[in-house]
């Protein structure tokens, strides 16, 4: 999605922030900050998605098990190492084909998180910052607060007529004669 090139960039950026050369600022990430350091090298991560089935089948070999059998002593001795390698197949391929439909404003079909990403920075955001005085406008001259007030005392009103219907209808029901049992006819 874009994040391996902007790699680089951030170890020159921090390099020329701190006065360090970008050797100096990687070794200093290795030493500090290690996983974050191989989650950088590791992008894009739909390259290291494509390692994982040979990887699996280069393991599946050298230990002579199947992949069943391999994926579950993996599970049980390196958990997170097993999630990792078992979903990101899953996240990567998401990332480069959303099921979103649709397009940006210049007719450019919306396929990846990172064509959603451009849509919502280079189109949608710049419209409704324009658009933000139309918000305060419509906010300080439209008073709607008296709808939620409104919808009770007309759902109050409504209850309260239910309950005199079925009040009265009781009522009804209690004044009717009932009917009697009529006797047996006499058997022949």
């Amino acid at each position: 999605g874009g994040g391996a090139a902007e790699v680089p960039k951030l170890i020159a950026f921090v390099s020329k922030q701190t006065g360090l050369s970008q050797a100096d600022v990687v070794a200093a990430l290795q030493k500090n900050f290690p996983h974050t350091l191989a989650l950088l090298q590791a992008i894009p991560l739909s390259s290291v998605s494509a390692e994982i089935p040979p990887l699996l089948k280069f393991l599946e070999g050298a230990l002579h098990v199947t992949e069943p059998q391999l994926l579950d002593a993996l599970s049980q001795n390196f958990p997170h190492l097993t999630q990792a390698v078992t979903n990101l197949p899953a996240v990567t391929a998401a990332w480069d084909d959303t099921k979103i439909t649709g397009t940006r404003f210049d007719g450019k079909p919306i396929k990846t998180v990172p064509d959603v990403q451009a849509y919502f920075s280079s189109d949608v955001i710049p419209v409704l910052e324009t658009r933000r005085d139309n918000y305060w406008n419509l906010v300080s001259t439209s008073n709607i607060n008296f709808i939620g007030p409104l919808v009770l005392i007309i759902g109050i009103i409504v209850i309260l007529y239910g309950l005199l219907m079925l009040y009265l209808a009781w009522g009804l029901d209690s004044r009717r004669p009932r009917a009697t049992a009529r006797p047996a006819a006499d058997a022949v």
